[in-house]
């Protein structure tokens, strides 16, 4: 029996949206998308769930499979399945001595000089006749506003960091929010962090296009003589790369997730001693029985 993964290396996560979409708690994140996320979307963008589910399909991926549906062609013999035992047999005997003779003998006179007529007895061709048949490309499906795609992931968001607050209500006896304040911060940060990666993404393809640009004039401008060297890209470019490489910005996230954690989720697990408790519940195959509470937990 083949399992799922439930966590895909997320020290290899390149955002914080990478982490908590694909990497991290992969059931956890799958129930919240078919529960929450997409009903959230749906209603939104005011049409079916199936509709919202298909929108998160890129149309990049869909054209293919459009343009391949478009434009089928079906294969039909026209004297029967080719290659049968029955086809074989009927032009075996039409090619017989004995079948000529008597299609000569029966075969009506033709006038001189008019076409002959078609051999009602001559074999079916085997050649396929192909029949183009035309159907609908699908319509590319809608791709939802980023303000409701927004919403739809903080209400995710919001649904972990309940789920979350239920575990130490349950654990220790009080609520201390924390949890879900975590959990509405990493929406935050996630949010921020596409904006910033939209901006990135645009000025160095920018830069990108006046080098290409540039590159072309000067080529067509001076055939034949030496091409002038590219000019020195600003400050601002080369910081964006910096800041899209891959492994700086691996390193990057690993940072953010350790600090987001450490200054909100941390803090009531060491306040009220959870982690002690876990580990004191489970230290003996899980009979053991669960400490008290500290006093004042519940005042």
């Amino acid at each position: 029996m083949r399992l799922r993964r439930h966590f895909d290396r997320p020290y290899l996560s390149t955002s914080l949206r990478e982490v908590w979409s694909r990497r991290w708690n992969m059931t956890a994140s799958q129930l919240l998308r078919e529960v929450v996320y997409d009903p959230v979307l749906a209603a939104l963008e005011g049409r079916s769930l199936d509709r919202a589910e298909g929108s998160r399909s890129s149309a990049a991926g869909s054209a293919p499979a459009a343009q391949q549906k478009a434009q089928t062609a079906s294969v039909a013999p026209a004297g029967g399945e080719p290659g049968s035992a029955a086809a074989a047999k009927a032009a075996k005997a039409a090619r017989s001595p004995a079948v000529a003779a008597s299609a000569a003998a029966t075969a009506p006179i033709q006038p001189k000089g008019a076409a002959p007529a078609a051999d009602a007895t001559a074999p079916a061709t085997d050649k396929p006749v192909v029949q183009a048949v035309e159907t609908a490309a699908p319509a590319a499906p809608r791709r939802p506003s980023r303000g409701h795609m927004l919403t739809a992931q903080l209400a995710a968001f919001a649904a972990s960091g309940l789920a979350h607050e239920m575990i130490v209500a349950y654990s220790n006896r009080v609520v201390t929010g924390e949890w879900g304040a975590f959990f509405l911060l990493q929406w935050v940060l996630s949010t921020g962090e596409a904006l910033l990666d939209k901006a990135l993404m645009r000025r160095v393809a920018a830069a990108d296009a006046a080098a290409a640009a540039a590159a072309a004039r000067v080529a067509g401008a001076a055939a034949g003589k030496p091409q002038a060297p590219r000019a020195a890209e600003d400050a601002l470019t080369a910081v964006c790369r910096l800041l899209l490489n891959p492994w700086l910005r691996r390193l990057t996230t690993i940072l953010l997730g350790w600090w987001s954690s450490h200054i909100v989720l941390w803090q009531p697990v060491s306040r009220y001693g959870l982690d002690r408790r876990v580990i004191s519940n489970f230290s003996f195959g899980g009979s053991a029985v669960p400490k008290p509470l500290p006093v004042g937990v519940l005042t």
